[in-house]
């Protein structure tokens, strides 16, 4: 807000289903709700943004709220209590929030990495940031829940073998970790082949050149 105290500085866009995964739902005040399938034009603001944009609006933010952000005109339709003490962090240890790659200022948790906090992030439909260029979300995290707990082993090993990126999985309340590692690589081989048959076929002849040599 020109001239205000509040400072927006990311978005977090997010799946209906995120609450599955984190239980990030416990932490809306009522009456206000999490995400269902289908909306789109709508944002969740952390209670401190709310409180800020009170202050700086001189009118009451809240539920059922409206404002414009990057030609966006959204509706407000919960408040995030960020007071309460629930850690909402990934398996590896890190805020679910933005990282901050600009300054590193802001939350460090898990590898260090610097985090927004709470209030100065909006979190909206990860379905309305894939269709707003201005925002262009960063994909980080992909999240998968199994009702059957004795395949998340054997899945997170799949998962490892056909990526290029840290597996973290959890089986009762201990989390591992799989870090995939290439032996070699082998891109560019198909070039080299030609000289590497030449090299093989002089070695051969070479060799039985020598042997006969030994038997005349």
């Amino acid at each position: 807000v020109p001239g205000g105290t509040t400072y927006v500085t990311s978005w977090l866009a997010l799946t209906p289903e995120e609450k599955y995964i984190t239980g990030i739902d416990r932490l809306i005040a009522s009456p206000g709700r999490w995400f269902v399938p289908g909306d789109l034009y709508v944002a969740i603001i952390p209670t401190g943004v709310a409180a800020n944009l009170t202050r700086d609006l001189g009118v009451p933010i809240g539920v059922g709220s409206k404002f414009n952000v990057y030609g966006l005109n959204l509706t407000v339709i919960g408040l995030l209590n960020t007071s309460m003490p629930i850690a909402l962090n990934d398996l590896d240890g890190e805020s679910i929030t933005p990282r901050n790659t600009d300054t590193g200022i802001g939350l460090q948790t898990g590898l260090g990495v610097a985090h927004y906090g709470w209030n100065q992030i909006i979190i909206i439909p990860y379905d309305l940031a894939t269709r707003v260029a201005a925002i262009r979300p960063d994909i980080y995290d992909v999240a998968i829940k199994f009702n059957n707990s004795n395949v998340i082993r054997s899945a997170a090993y799949d998962l490892a073998l056909g990526t290029q990126i840290d597996i973290f999985y959890s089986t009762e309340s201990k989390v591992s970790i799989i870090r995939p590692r290439s032996w070699f690589s082998a891109v560019g081989t198909e070039s080299m082949l030609p000289a590497i048959v030449i090299a093989a076929l002089t070695l051969l002849n070479m060799s039985l050149g020598g042997v006969y040599e030994k038997v005349r």
